[in-house]
């Protein structure tokens, strides 16, 4: 798997807490994750940090095997692979 790529725009400080192999960033009211394409970035977009951060602790921080958004790109980018 790709993994994180960390480039670009600022992130807050707990990235270091996500295990998700499919998260790359966050900020404050974003989460952006390996896109379903290759090449390509999922943006997901929350109306408030609070929110955000139910979705960051809950599946990026845990049980990340659980994301809609995880088994998507995985289907489409590495059950080939198996």
């Amino acid at each position: 798997m790709r993994g994180r790529k960390r480039k670009g725009k600022s992130r807050t400080l707990c990235d270091q807490e996500a295990l998700c192999p499919m998260f790359q960033f966050h900020t404050r009211r974003y989460i952006v994750c390996e896109g379903v394409i290759p090449d390509t970035k999922c943006e997901s977009v929350f109306g408030t940090e609070e929110q955000k951060d139910v979705q960051y602790k809950a599946f990026c921080c845990g049980k990340w095997q659980n994301c809609e958004i995880y088994r998507a790109i995985y289907a489409n980018q590495y059950a080939e692979e198996d």
